[in-house]
Order: structure tokens, then sequence, then C-alpha cells
């Protein structure tokens, strides 16, 4: 007899490595065996990143900085798919380009940097820092519809029908860079207000000293001295104001001053009112709503302090809202841009600055928290020497608006720095998660415009 031979089976080749991680910061995957530390190696695989911030380095030569919550799917070393959420892509020296496929579309790079974003109805915009894009309508490598090239400065988006349309440029769109150091916003746990003040996206991309004039809702740069711009003194008789709706952010509805002849203040572009249970005493206001930060060098400012603490730093920012003024914020566009958080509740700390216990200052000031017109926190006539009064209002997905008032109650002249310090949108994951982020096909289209 002649002995049977049999063959074992061949070894599975192991899966390409398609990126590396480079940095991370505050970062947590969904499921607890995803690594996190620098140089781990990933292979096509789908990913959830449902806290902070990670970068990928791709093999392709493409550096990718993801913000949570963010769904994706790795599948080349020069391609990804995007489901929900938001990134930044730098292409390198000696790219061969990169793909970024989403629900509603695709971005094909041309040597660029560009940011993509995804929200809760699959709607895709790109926005382009630098070199260019070509946005395409769909995801199918093979079928291309709508088709639009954005330059530098440009950003456009494409909706569910698969139409692209040019929207509004806005350089903070996105994380283009990795903070050395945790800051108060993580992406997918605190959202930032003071930083929306600022132009940014709540994770740290504003202006620290922009402001908001509360008059026209237009942006206000070097809001951080006495005297500079933003601090123009307005005392006109008691009267009524326009709401002033604020174009140049999705997340701030408007702004307007909390003076009213008649009582009724509007406090949203949906028509809300609210009547004070007091009226400020002095109707004296300055134009701006600003994200407050330490001047730069050879500038002055009065940072503020409460309970003993400096607040208007980067690690505990604050809204500063001197005398009379109300802001109100769009939870419905917060929520809409970031698919997968919910937002729980509104934190912060309201009072008017220690440093302003100035022999004879009788400043006294209140604060309000309105959800849909309705008040939901009142810190009536509070001094310098109160401190910082806590606020927390929990929220539901059916609030639609959220919105901050400072009413100075005090008759003659004293100072009265008055701020929401370190405040704050409070994000967790959605039972769900983000839905409907399928990856189409993985054959990769052709880079044509």
């Amino acid at each position: 007899t002649v002995p049977s031979t049999t063959t074992a089976p061949p070894t599975p080749a192991a899966p390409p490595v398609v990126a590396r991680i480079t940095r991370s910061l505050n970062a947590r995957w969904r499921g607890p065996t995803s690594p996190t530390g620098p140089g781990a190696p990933l292979i096509p695989s789908s990913m959830f990143l449902t806290e902070g911030l990670v970068e990928l380095a791709f093999s392709g030569g493409t550096e990718v900085i993801l913000q949570a919550p963010v769904d994706l799917r790795l599948e080349e070393d020069d391609q990804m798919f995007l489901g929900g959420g938001s990134i930044s892509a730098r292409i390198v020296n000696g790219s061969s380009g990169f793909i970024v496929r989403t629900p509603s579309g695709t971005v094909v790079d041309y040597g660029t940097e560009f940011g993509v974003a995804v929200n809760c109805q699959g709607e895709t915009e790109a926005t382009v820092y630098q070199g260019k894009i070509g946005l395409r309508s769909g995801s199918d490598p093979v079928r291309i519809g709508d088709s639009k090239l954005l330059i530098e400065g440009q950003a456009g988006r494409v909706d569910q029908a698969g139409k692209i349309t040019e929207t509004p440029y806005h350089a903070n769109q996105t994380i283009r860079e990795m903070p050395k150091y945790s800051g108060f916003a993580v992406p997918g746990r605190r959202l930032s207000l003071a930083d929306v003040v600022g132009g940014g996206n709540g994770f740290g991309t504003g202006d620290w000293g922009s402001a908001l004039d509360v008059l026209t809702g237009k942006r206000i740069e070097e809001f951080y001295y006495p005297g500079g711009n933003g601090v123009r003194w307005q005392e006109p008789p008691l009267d009524d104001y326009a709401y002033a709706p604020v174009p140049d952010h999705d997340y701030i509805d408007g702004v307007f001053v909390p003076v009213s002849a008649t009582g009724a203040i509007t406090v949203t572009s949906a028509g809300h009112t609210t009547e004070l249970s007091f009226q400020p005493v002095n109707t004296r206001f300055g134009t701006g709503i600003g994200n407050w930060s330490k001047p730069p060098k050879g500038k002055r400012a009065v940072n503020p302090v409460l309970n003993g603490r400096l607040y208007g730093i980067p690690g505990r920012p604050a809204i500063m809202m001197k005398r009379n003024k109300g802001i109100t914020f769009d939870l419905a566009a917060i929520r809409m841009a970031l698919p997968g958080v919910k937002i729980e509740a509104f934190t912060a700390l309201c009072g008017i600055s220690e440093s302003d216990r100035t022999p004879g200052n009788k400043a006294t000031a209140s604060f309000l928290v309105l959800v849909d017109g309705a008040a939901r926190f009142v810190g009536s006539d509070l001094t310098p020497a109160s401190g910082g009064a806590a606020v927390r209002v929990d929220l539901s997905d059916r609030d639609q608006f959220l919105t901050l008032i400072t009413a100075f109650s005090a008759v003659g002249n004293p100072r009265n720095h008055s701020v929401f310090a370190v405040p704050a949108l409070e994000l967790v994951l959605a039972q769900n998660g983000i839905e409907g982020a399928t990856p189409e096909p993985r054959t990769k289209p052709e880079k044509q415009q």
C-alpha cells in the first residue's frame, strides 16, 4: 500500500494595514479592544469613535483627523467611507490622493486640505482649506451623478436627493490640528458654547476674543480690552429692540437686548417670547457678546473671577455678557451636525466677576436660562460678592432653542462683568448611535471630475 498524503490548506493572507494611529486625545472607541495608542495598525474594518480625537496616517500618504462621534469604514490605504460625523484630511507630499465616500456623496481630492461632515440626514458637506477637490453626488463608484469642483475657500453640500449646492465657507468648520493638551471641550462628551460664540464648532476651533454685536448679529473682532471694538456703550430710552439673527453660524439662532417697553421680549427666530419678572433698571449695554480670553501681549483685560477661580482662559472659557444681553443657540442645528449623540443638559456657572468688588460698587444682575422661551433657571440680583451660581438645565430631544440672558438691575454706573463661565452642552452617546451608515460597494471611483 502507498501511504496517503494530505496537503495543509494554505494560510490565509493577513489583511493589509491601511493606516496607523499617530496621535489620540481623550479617545474612546465603541468596543473595548479598539486601539488608541500611537503606531497601532489598522486594517480594513468598520469603526465608531464615541469620544475624543484620533489622528490617522494612511499608508497612501494622507493624514486624517477624526472628531467624535464618527462612524467610518477604512477601505483602502487611500479610501474611506464616512457614515456620519466630521473629519479633516491633509494630503502630504508623495501621496497618491485620497477618496472619502459618504451615504450621499463622494469627495475626491486633487492634492489638498479639506474637511468632510455628514449630518443626521446623511447630507454631506465638504470644505476646502487648501487646493481643490471634486464633490460628487452618490457613493456608487460606477454611477456618477451631479459633480462640482471646489477650490480653496469654497464649500459645498450634497443633499439626500443628490443635489449639490455651494454653501458658505467657514474656516472653523472642522478640527484641522491635533491639540497638544486636553481642553474644556471634548468631542462626543462636552461642547463649549463659549467656543461657538467665538465662531468655532464647539470643540476648540473658535477665536478667543471674538464676539457678536448684540444689535446686528455680525461678528466683532478683538473683544478683549476696555474701550476696544465691541465695547461701545449704548444707553437708549427704554424701548423694544429687534431680534437679530446671526448669519455666520448655524449653531447660533440670534442675539438681542432684553429691554422692552411692553415687557414682551422676542427670544427666538421662531417667535418665542418671554416676559421678564423684573425689568433692568439701567438700560445701558455694551454691544458685544464675547468669547472671553486673555488678551494679546500689551493689551489690557479684566478676566472674570468666580468663587476665587479665574475664568476666560482656554481650560475654563466664559461668555462675557456685560450688562443687558441675550443670545439664543439652536439645539436642533447642533443635533443635526452631531449624529449619534444626545444633548443631555446645559451646565455653567453664572455671576458678576469678583474683581468688581470695589468700594461703592452696588452692581446687581439677574441671569436667566430659557428653553423655547420658558424660564428653566433664574438667578436673581446676584452681586460681585455672590460668587458663581451653578446652573444645570436638563434637555430633551424636543427642546429646540436655548437662551441665555443677563439683565442689569442697579442704578448708577457700577462695574458689572457678568458672565456665563464654563458654558457647556453635556453630550452622551445616543442609544442607537449613528444610523444609516452601511457602506456602499467598495470599488474605488476614478479620480476624474
